[in-house]
């Protein structure tokens, strides 16, 4: 059970970082809904990979947090609407 709860710990406490990032992944979600539809799929993940970046090098998340709720991102796109 030890390799769930992640090692390295960032600034923010781990259950504000998963909420943090369950509201940007929302945000990259809504933004990929109001753009182009040929454009639409490659910014949402070009704007997660620079968003996940830039908050592990600040220290706001860990990278362990942004692993798990890629894991969810991908579950709640797999589900039908």
């Amino acid at each position: 059970m030890g390799f769930i709860v992640p090692e390295e710990r960032g600034r923010i406490p781990i259950f504000a970082q998963l909420m943090l990032m369950e509201f940007m992944i929302d945000g990259l979600r809504l933004a990929s809904m109001n753009t182009p539809s040929m454009l639409s799929n490659s910014l949402a993940i070009v704007g997660g990979l620079i968003l996940g970046d830039f908050a592990v090098e600040v220290g706001w998340l860990c990278p362990d947090v942004i692993l798990y709720m890629a894991f969810v991102a991908i579950a709640n796109f797999a589900q039908q609407n």
